[in-house]
């Protein structure tokens, strides 16, 4: 009778770990199921191929910083409700007047979530420059009538210029949306900023037009002589780092859909060795 009672408490205990385990995929099912697109991380925060836009910034980049474009910005996330914004970090209310356009140095970088929901927001740090010691200086030749195209929602749009106007008259000098166009499958006219605006080959096969061209970078922007022979030796020593069990939980991407709220930038290894290569 002892050994059928010891029998009885083991079917009851492998019964309940049946039952808990079946629970926890049941809840882990519901969970992948219920997984909001909107904790999904954005497609530019994971790409693994460099393209001229959408900017990310990174740690050392050289940047124009607009001021309209921000009050832009801030207005509309005001308006839709989007997050909760501390006014006191707004660079308008932390520094000395500013111009309309700031020459700056990207000093700082972090990704967060909005009150632990969506959306993602990219907290960027920049240091004032003085313009007249940047050197490099892309500059634009744009002229009233020139056909044009624009890269919007994966697709090239061609355009016309039609006049340049200051967006803000009291911001006259100030590139910003200065341009007023006219596309071409229509009479809309809308405003564009010269980083928008590509010079369209009327020649090509529109089928060539699909893409974005790939970001191509310098030579001065890698550490050392040849970009390939740095290029290597990083993806060797990720390589190795892989092989380690001190890595093993960092091979892969995690399950955000268990974590939606925790990770707001989601990295790995494999995925920066795939940027590399």
């Amino acid at each position: 009778q002892h050994r059928r009672r010891n029998k009885l408490k083991r079917l009851k205990k492998r019964r309940e770990q049946v039952k808990t385990k079946k629970e926890e995929f049941e809840n882990k099912h519901e969970l992948e199921l219920n997984y909001s697109t909107d904790f999904k991380p954005p497609e530019w925060l994971t790409r693994t191929t460099a393209q001229c836009s959408p900017y990310i910034p990174q740690i050392g980049d050289m940047v124009m910083y607009f001021v309209q474009g921000h009050e832009l910005y801030i207005n509309e996330v005001k308006d839709k409700k989007m997050y909760e914004i501390d006014e006191k970090t707004l660079p308008w209310n932390k520094n000395e007047p500013l111009d309309a356009v700031e020459c700056a140095t990207v000093i700082g970088v972090s990704v967060s979530f909005s009150d632990k929901q969506p959306p993602r927001v990219i907290n960027v740090r920049l240091q004032l420059l003085n313009p007249e010691n940047t050197n490099n200086s892309i500059y634009f030749l744009l002229l009233l009538g020139d056909h044009f195209r624009c890269f919007i929602d994966d697709t090239w749009w061609p355009g016309t210029i039609v006049k340049r106007e200051a967006f803000d008259p009291l911001h006259e000098n100030s590139p910003f949306q200065c341009y007023i166009i006219r596309w071409d499958n229509g009479e809309n006219e809308e405003r564009l900023s010269p980083w928008d605006i590509f010079e369209c080959d009327d020649s090509s096969d529109e089928s060539n037009l699909v893409k974005m061209p790939s970001y191509q970078p310098t030579p001065d922007e890698w550490p050392g002589d040849d970009v390939d022979d740095e290029r290597e030796r990083l993806l060797k020593g990720i390589d190795t780092l892989i092989q380690m069990d001190v890595a093993k939980q960092f091979r892969e991407p995690v399950q955000l859909a268990w974590y939606p709220v925790v990770i707001a930038y989601p990295i790995d290894l494999g995925t920066i060795r795939e940027r590399l290569s």
